[in-house]
């Protein structure tokens, strides 16, 4: 029995929709546009946009930091896995850890 599985775009998307509703939202608050059903749309536009933008940040803490898991912790290019170290080295700690570490 299958059921109905909604997915959220990712949440830079979200966040890029909620500030473009915005700005459309603050637009028809300038005046510019003489359509009288404008300054009716302006309040549910600035909500959805707001709505949006709660939604893209609630997905970005909630998405995945493991590097096994799904959402961003693995990369992948060419079928190889990235992996990004320090532009400035190993650290000292992680220095002593592999030194003392054949012991």
């Amino acid at each position: 029995m299958g059921g109905f599985g909604l997915r959220l775009p990712p949440a830079e998307t979200l966040g890029g929709l909620g500030l473009a509703f915005l700005m459309v939202s603050w637009f028809l608050t300038l005046g510019l546009v003489p359509i009288a059903i404008a300054l009716r749309l302006q309040p549910w536009i600035a909500g959805i946009g707001i709505i949006l933008l709660v939604l893209a940040i609630l997905a970005s803490i909630m998405r995945s930091r493991s590097s096994t898991g799904v959402g961003g912790g693995s990369k992948m290019w060419r079928g190889e896995r990235i992996t990004y170290g320090s532009p400035y080295g190993e650290s000292l700690l992680n220095r002593l850890r592999r030194m003392l570490r054949g012991r």
